[in-house]
């Protein structure tokens, strides 16, 4: 039968929905229109299998209703048509030619008649993977299996595998998406990922990434996220940023704050580049449940402001969210750290001493007595706020004796507490650092 001519069993209702359906397309509607299915057998599929979480796909098959080679093709129609690639009813027409001629989706383009969307396969995620030397084919084979098994997006099981990082499955995502609307070139796509991945396996052999896990953090924002967030950079910024990123190869962090080569970018974003620092250390904080989205915004407040130090603004917001006084554990913290002159009492004025002694939150207020008055270094200070603050926020396992012996090397050599976290393997390193 000339696949031209034969009735796809598509009825004359259905077909009318077609433009009303391609916003967006639900597979159990795909599979309907093409008539592979009826609404009955994903109601039966459903009632069966959606209580293990199994996707609607997956429920078919093992149903009995669907096979696995026809639910790919359906799933590849699906994103076509989703990314706007394929006309709704020219998916429906290639899927049912799968279906009745038992043919591979690429040989259904073909005895349809067709045009198959030129990126449909070089512009996949994988396929993009391949061509920038990061996986080979029979590697993608294997985790295209993973994918199509548990039914997770390939990038998702490439980053539980620990192949990409979360940060590079962005880059990818993205990249595809600025070729598949032609704002780059595939080269350039293909170029950025690779450069993105290189960059990563020489950040990677530094002493301090040493710790680094790559994996995959659904919850914490994305860094151009946060800085528009705190009103760092506009909309049109963050994007012409991201487009500049993917079509030259560089670190988006580096072009928001204009460190490229390209002068004009320094007045075009300029944000400056303690706000993109301060945005990665937080991705940290949050990928380890160490800080709240929310908190980070604060973060970028008081530092916006009342041009107040990263580092000060960390301790402050945190202090700012618990009602119990975290004075006395600031001092206490602080002569564990080894600053002697707090154990002698004649040196605490009756306001320090009062402010100290109440039962309400007074922890902002002593940290800055204990900076002017008491002359007590502002890094001690605040990295002894910060270990108060996690202490009473119980957002970490860390015990006591961990974060004592951590504030007392970051007193001793200078560096953030957090970051000592990380250095001396107490909490892992989820974003690489620059040196």
């Amino acid at each position: 039968m000339d696949p031209e001519n034969r009735d796809l069993a598509i009825n004359s209702a259905s077909y009318n929905a077609l433009p009303r359906m391609a916003q967006h397309l639900r597979l159990g509607d795909l599979l309907s229109l093409s008539g592979i299915i009826e609404h009955n057998h994903v109601r039966q599929a459903l009632s069966g299998y959606e209580d293990r979480g199994l996707p609607l796909g997956q429920c078919l098959v093992v149903s009995g209703f669907l096979s696995e080679t026809l639910l790919r093709a359906a799933l590849d129609i699906q994103s076509l048509v989703n990314n706007r690639q394929l006309p709704l009813d020219m998916g429906v027409k290639v899927l049912a030619c799968c279906s009745q001629e038992s043919l591979s989706l690429a040989k259904a383009f073909e005895h349809t008649k067709v045009v198959q969307p030129e990126d449909h396969l070089s512009n996949k995620l994988g396929q993009l993977l391949v061509d920038a030397n990061i996986l080979d084919v029979e590697s993608l084979e294997q985790y295209l299996e993973s994918s199509r098994r548990t039914g997770l997006p390939l990038g998702h099981v490439l980053a539980y595998a620990g192949i990409i990082s979360g940060e590079l499955l962005e880059t990818a995502l993205l990249g595809q998406q600025l070729v598949r609307r032609a704002a780059i070139k595939r080269e350039q796509c293909i170029n950025s990922i690779a450069a993105a991945f290189m960059r990563e396996v020489e950040l990677m052999k530094l002493p301090f990434n040493q710790s680094y896990q790559k994996s995959l953090h659904k919850q914490t924002p994305r860094l151009g996220e946060m800085l528009f967030e705190a009103e760092l950079i506009s909309d049109k910024q963050l994007f012409d940023a991201l487009l500049y990123s993917l079509a030259s190869g560089s670190p988006c962090g580096r072009v928001m704050c204009g460190a490229v080569p390209d002068a004009r970018l320094h007045q075009v974003f300029g944000v400056p580049e303690v706000f993109v620092d301060a945005a990665v250390s937080m991705q940290e904080m949050i990928d380890c449940e160490c800080l709240t989205p929310s908190e980070s915004q604060d973060v970028f407040n008081l530092m916006k402001a009342l041009d107040m130090p990263f580092l000060q603004a960390l301790g402050q917001a945190g202090a700012r969210s618990i009602t119990e006084n975290l004075a006395p554990l600031v001092v206490q913290l602080l002569i564990g750290a080894g600053v002697e002159k707090l154990r002698d009492a004649n040196v605490y004025s009756d306001d320090l001493r009062g402010r100290i002694n109440v039962n309400y939150n007074q922890g902002i207020e002593v940290a800055r007595l204990l900076v002017q008055d008491l002359e007590i270094p502002e890094h001690y200070v605040y990295a002894a706020l910060r270990a108060a603050v996690l202490i009473k926020q119980q957002k970490t396992a860390l015990t006591m004796d961990d974060l004592l012996g951590a504030l007392t090397l970051a007193c001793r050599e200078s560096i953030a507490l957090d970051e000592v976290l990380v250095l001396i393997n107490l909490r892992p390193r989820t974003r690489l650092r620059w040196p």
